[in-house]
């Protein structure tokens, strides 16, 4: 268990950091239900909401992944870090200081930085680039290079753009000054070291060198990494911070920190390519644009913009590479069920310089105007491809071609009143019978299914849960243990009486032997709290299962309570059946040992125990 002063620290992070107040900050929308709130799930794809937030009990659960736990195992799972990382996370939010004492505070490998470490280097690089923007004469080509795509002053500090000095440690020197060793910035992704130099503190450079710096942020607005945009003609002209323990490119989107109230307000967001693309939409008065890290936008960007707004711009350029990024972003999307409408920037122009020019009530006119749909897009495309393949108007084979690739992306659609109006309207522009188009389509699908093409997100999703069974509960005396934690803790006024019939062998997996040791201490000392066995729980498997027994016991108007009362008088027949099967299994493995030692006088004296057992199991 923790200690005295360790639990203590929990209790004020606790008591500074509502659980409500930090999911939303993950761009979790909250709304109002019961005497709580409800979300659609951060951890799942889904449409209708199965995330509930427990205010009084500062816990959440979902009812659709399972998913379940305080502020601490949120942010753990949000994170991507383990608990002691959490912790300090938490702590700094909280402006609580830890003691070193804390149990498993430094659970880690020798020289591996914490979370929080790497979020104060990251924040020290992110002030020292900025700072070199506005006033160190070697960063005139950066600032020369901003105007010159039209970007202002004031945009340099929303975005807190930077420039890294060509030298080849500056970033270095300056934070040792700071106490940052280089081994810090090295974790980070902000120094690199040369081959063959594994002493402390030697061969380190600066990972970033001579570049124009866009730092990126995580939702919560701290600086997870950067990406550097030559200034000097270099092959390599955008680089991207190395993949570290809070830096990954697939799961983040450029930009969202400053669009998330936009974002909300508005019901919509747009996507793009660039990080100019991204400042000079916010700097025309568009701040609910935001752009994936290169050209890679991922299953978990798709997740990600699903939650966050049901209406979708995407915004691509007009050449090869854009238009094949657009569609790889469609085929992610789809089956979110978003209404999704693509932007081809016009005239070879990116977003930037296409807004810069026109301005931003103009170009929103433009996506108003002349965006269209994904089938629309998808559509068009799948004809010019077809007349670029046979050099002119396409022909049968390439028409036909054009028209499985638009049906292979309706298969991933999971509305069926959607895919009905989009093959009526197939049918017609092709000019053929809607049941060939039919026909063709369910081709497709049982293809698609055979080769597991045609599973979606929510699918995958659903499958994974389904294999739990019902509520994820397991059978047997595991089963049967869960059901006595749930009664126990629905009458805890005769907690200590019924504790008294429980054996306690009954308890096997750990999360449960681990509640076990909490309950009979609170029992010992005269009172059982449910809420204080959720703040005692040490391990994220035993609150887990603490919370789910909970939510069972919460009374709910869409079922009929349940009458505990009653329910532990079955139970009492259960926990006497559990010892009656253990008392005979373990004469049958007296009487194997018996048997195999040759003991005939021991083996009769057992088998009229075993009839005994085997009455006293009948009976009940």
């Amino acid at each position: 268990m923790l200690a005295t002063s360790s639990i203590s620290e929990k209790e004020q992070i606790r008591s500074r950091v509502p659980l409500e107040d930090l999911i939303r900050d993950y761009n979790v929308q909250l709304l109002p239900s019961g005497r709580g709130f409800k979300a659609l799930c951060p951890f799942h794809s889904e449409k209708t909401p199965s995330f509930h937030v427990n205010v009084e009990r500062q816990t959440y659960t979902c009812f659709g992944c399972e998913e379940r736990g305080d502020v601490f195992s949120f942010v753990q799972k949000f994170e991507h870090v383990d608990f002691p990382q959490a912790l300090e996370l938490l702590a700094q939010r909280a402006g609580v200081e830890l003691s070193r004492s804390f149990r498993g505070a430094r659970r880690r490998q020798p020289g591996e930085p914490t979370a929080a470490e790497l979020y104060n280097a990251l924040q020290f690089a992110c002030d020292y680039y900025h700072q070199a923007l506005l006033t160190s004469p070697l960063a005139q080509g950066a600032r020369d290079y901003l105007a010159s795509r039209g970007i202002e002053t004031h945009s340099w500090e929303t975005f807190k753009l930077g420039f890294s000095p060509a030298e080849g440690s500056s970033l270095i020197s300056a934070a040792k000054k700071r106490q940052i060793e280089a081994e810090l910035l090295e974790a980070s992704g902000l120094a690199g070291r040369r081959r063959g130099e594994q002493r402390a503190g030697r061969g380190f450079y600066d990972y970033f060198r001579g570049r124009l710096m866009f730092p990126i942020s995580n939702t919560q607005g701290r600086t997870v990494g950067f990406g550097a945009r030559t200034l000097d003609g270099d092959v390599r002209k955008y680089v991207n911070t190395p993949k570290t323990p809070i830096f990954d490119k697939s799961r983040l989107l450029y930009g969202l920190a400053q669009a998330r109230t936009d974002i909300q307000q508005g019901k919509r967001i747009a996507l793009c390519e660039g990080y100019t693309d991204v400042i000079m939409a916010h700097q025309a008065g568009l701040k609910y644009f935001v752009a994936s890290l290169g050209t890679a936008f991922t299953e978990e960007n798709a997740l990600q913009v699903s939650r966050l707004s049901p209406r979708v711009w995407l915004l691509f350029d007009g050449d090869n590479a854009g238009q094949k990024a657009a569609e790889r972003s469609l085929d992610l999307l789809l089956p979110h069920d978003l209404d999704v409408n693509v932007y081809t920037v016009p005239g070879g122009q990116d977003p930037c310089d296409s807004i810069a020019e026109r301005g931003g009530v103009e170009f929103q006119r433009l996506l108003d105007d002349d965006a269209v749909g994904l089938f629309e897009f998808k559509w068009r495309r799948a004809f010019a491809m077809a007349a670029e393949a046979v050099d002119g108007e396409p022909g049968p084979a390439a028409r036909s071609k054009a028209l499985d690739d638009c049906l292979r992306l309706l298969a991933r659609v999971r509305n069926v009143v959607r895919q009905q109006l989009l093959l009526r309207e197939f049918a017609e522009r092709m000019r053929l019978d809607e049941g060939v188009v039919v026909d063709r389509f369910r081709q497709i699908t049982r293809a698609n299914a055979r080769s597991g093409q045609n599973y979606t997100v929510n699918q995958v999703v659903d499958s994974q849960v389904s294999q739990s069974g019902p509520g994820g509960r397991s059978t047997g005396a595991d089963e049967l243990a869960r059901i006595i934690l749930e009664c126990l803790l629905a009458l805890p006024h005769n907690a200590a009486q019924m504790w008294t019939e429980v054996p306690t062998d009954l308890f096997q997996s750990e999360s449960l032997t681990e509640l076990v040791e909490l309950i009979t201490r609170q029992l010992q000392e005269g009172e059982l709290s449910p809420e204080r066995l959720i703040r005692e729980a040490e391990s994220a498997e035993a609150q887990s299962e603490l919370i789910r027994i909970l939510n069972l016991i919460e009374p709910n108007v869409d079922q009929p309570q349940t009458d505990y009362s009653e329910r532990w008088q079955c139970v009492l027949g259960d926990i006497r059946r559990f010892s009656a099967s253990r008392e005979l299994e373990s004469i049958d493995r007296q009487l194997d040992d018996a048997q195999r030692s040759g003991d005939d006088e021991r083996r009769r004296v057992l088998m009229k125990a075993r009839i005994e057992a085997l009455r006293e199991l009948k009976k009940q």
